[in-house]
C-alpha cells in the first residue's frame, strides 16, 4: 500500500491503481512501482522481448487511470523503460517499493510475481 498526501492528510494508495492500467500496455513483460516521494511515483516497464515499449502511451494510460480515480493533479508519475527488471542486491524481486514512510513508520515492500509467473498458474 502506498500513503500519499491529499487535503493535508495521508491517505492510502493502492498499487492497484497503476496495475490496472499497466493491464492494457500489452507491450510490457514486466514492471515495478516506486514511489519515489509522498505524491511522486516512478513506473518502471520492460517490455516484452523483441519488442519497443511506447513510453508516452503507457504514460498516457497511466494518467488517464490516475485520472478515473480523482488524483489527476495530485501525483506526479513519470514512466521509465528499461531493459530489464532484477532484483537489487539478491534480494527478490518487489514489483512495489516505497522510499516514504506510511502512518506506522513503515515502509511498503510488498513482493509480487512477475506477469509471466501469474500466467503459468492459470
Amino acid at each position: 500500500m502506498f500513503w500519499i498526501e491529499s487535503g493535508g492528510e495521508l491517505q492510502p494508495l493502492p498499487p492497484a491503481v497503476f496495475e490496472v492500467a499497466l493491464g492494457e500496455v500489452l507491450d510490457a513483460r514486466e514492471y515495478q512501482l516506486v514511489q519515489e516521494k509522498r505524491n511522486e511515483f516512478r513506473v518502471r516497464v520492460e517490455p516484452l522481448p523483441g519488442r519497443k515499449m511506447d513510453r508516452e502511451k503507457a504514460s498516457r494510460i497511466i494518467q488517464e487511470q490516475v485520472k478515473e480515480y480523482g488524483l489527476d493533479g495530485h501525483l506526479k508519475v513519470e514512466v521509465e523503460v528499461v531493459d530489464k527488471l532484477s532484483p537489487e542486491g539478491g534480494d527478490k524481486f518487489k514489483r512495489v517499493v516505497s522510499k516514504v514512510e506510511g502512518p506506522d513508520g513503515k515502509k511498503s515492500k510488498r513482493k509480487g510475481a512477475s506477469r509471466r509467473d501469474n500466467a503459468r498458474a492459470r
